[in-house]
């Protein structure tokens, strides 16, 4: 029997360059909060394509929030720093997310501010109720998952099936 042994690693110095390249990834975590941020982007133009969760169509025929496909293709993701940020600039967005009188913030009925009355397509009315949220900028625990997986992916692999970048 020897009287000792030696042991043999190979490979450490592609670990060593992994884990820096890991560290680097993660000092610099724009990259990969895009690709997260865009798993986001999809499932809401998703969201507004399928009708959302029960909501009727709208007069056309399509779905609730798909009538001129604006909301859709104002659907962005924002990079700063280590911060994502899914949004849209159409003015009306807020209203759709968040409905609008006993429905929406206020919890109060909708009266004119300027006129006795409001009116629109024939209709003349003194008070309206509002409109219940259409939700179509949310993250359920699918996209969650996905989220997470795309970012470690970045991190560990610097980007999707392991390409470096």
């Amino acid at each position: 029997m020897p009287d000792g042994f030696d042991i043999q690693v190979s490979g450490m110095s592609e670990l060593r360059q992994r884990l820096e390249a890991m560290k680097q990834r993660a000092a610099n975590p724009g990259p990969g909060l895009l690709r997260a941020g865009m798993v986001v982007v999809a499932a809401t133009k998703d969201h507004i394509k399928s009708g959302g969760p029960g909501w009727p169509p709208n007069q056309t025929g399509t779905p609730l929030l798909f009538k001129t496909g604006r909301l859709m293709n104002s659907i962005t993701v924002n990079v700063d720093g280590d911060t994502a940020e899914v949004g849209t600039n159409v003015f009306y967005a807020k209203w759709l997310q968040e409905g609008t009188g006993i429905y929406g913030p206020t919890g109060q009925r909708i009266f004119p501010t300027t006129k006795k009355a409001l009116a629109w397509d024939g209709h003349v009315v003194r008070s309206i109720k509002g409109m219940k949220p259409r939700r179509f900028l949310y993250i359920d625990a699918a996209q969650s998952e996905k989220i997470r997986d795309v970012f470690a992916n970045y991190i560990v692999n610097g980007g999707p099936r392991g390409t470096s970048g």
